[in-house]
């Protein structure tokens, strides 16, 4: 998959492990694989390495491989050469993506980025915003996100006509067992029924599954997974810090937008 010159928008070509446009702009690609395609003069972007360190530890462990191979066999269902993977963070669904596609994984965790390259020869991995990437417009058959802010423009502007969205959300009760030890008032999770312009629906997919953890370092590495590791009170989280064996539920639901233009 070709790249735009954050610069110019002019097309990155690739030379040994330079990616160069016309104008001579140039963006060398790192000793992990991924090149950095970010302008900003922000010294920090996206999850910093204590988050990344707790996905890495709780995702590697197989905790969330009943979503993977639900999220797999949706992709396998649409033909398709192209996926790009936004907000792909460590990289763990998109390395797995990367064995039945053509896979582009993008980030604005320097920290995420090296490490999904590093563990993945197969996929192409880009330090950008999403939502402003650098990619052509109808340049990919599917856009995956996974518990990721989207932008409907930019998925729908980088989707081919016909090609695919796929985005992973939360269901009403998933981690409902946290929000019992955390809150005193349990609030469900609320599931929008998206209206978006150029995506119509033509898929939901729900996963469910019950997992038991059984050490305190497992339980508080899916806390800081999740946004509640910024909304919730010291004192809340204290009591989680004491919980040492957990039975918890996985609830998600995988929606499927065909790109309609």
């Amino acid at each position: 998959m070709k790249y735009k010159c954050p610069n110019c928008s002019s097309e990155l070509n690739k030379i040994d492990k330079t990616f160069k446009c016309q104008n001579n702009h140039s963006f060398d690609q790192a000793k992990e694989g991924y090149v950095n395609l970010l302008i900003s003069n922000k010294a920090n972007h996206g999850d910093n390495k204590f988050l990344m360190k707790s996905r890495i530890s709780f995702l590697n462990q197989g905790y969330y491989d009943d979503l993977l191979n639900a999220l797999i066999k949706t992709i396998e269902k649409y033909p398709h050469e192209n996926l790009v993977d936004l907000a792909c963070g460590e990289g763990y669904y998109t390395r797995n993506f990367s064995k039945i596609s053509n896979v582009t994984g993008i980030d604005l965790s320097k920290t995420g980025i090296k490490y999904a390259a590093k563990h993945d020869e197969l996929g192409n991995y880009v330090l950008a915003n999403i939502f402003k990437t650098p990619l052509f417009d109808h340049c990919t058959d599917i856009v995956t996100t996974i518990f990721a802010p989207i932008s409907q423009n930019e998925i729908s502007r980088i989707l081919k006509d016909g090609g695919y969205f796929i985005e992973v959300i939360p269901n009403e009760n998933h981690l409902i067992e946290f929000k019992e030890i955390l809150y005193d008032k349990i609030i469900l999770n609320v599931i929008e029924d998206k209206n978006y312009e150029n995506l119509k629906k033509v898929d939901e997919i729900e996963v469910d599954s019950k997992i038991s953890l059984s050490d305190n370092e497992t339980i508080m590495n899916l806390f800081n997974m999740t946004p509640y590791t910024y909304k919730t009170q010291l004192s809340a989280i204290d009591k989680l810090k004491k919980v040492n064996k957990m039975e918890v539920t996985l609830s998600f639901i995988i929606n499927v937008y065909q790109n309609v233009l």
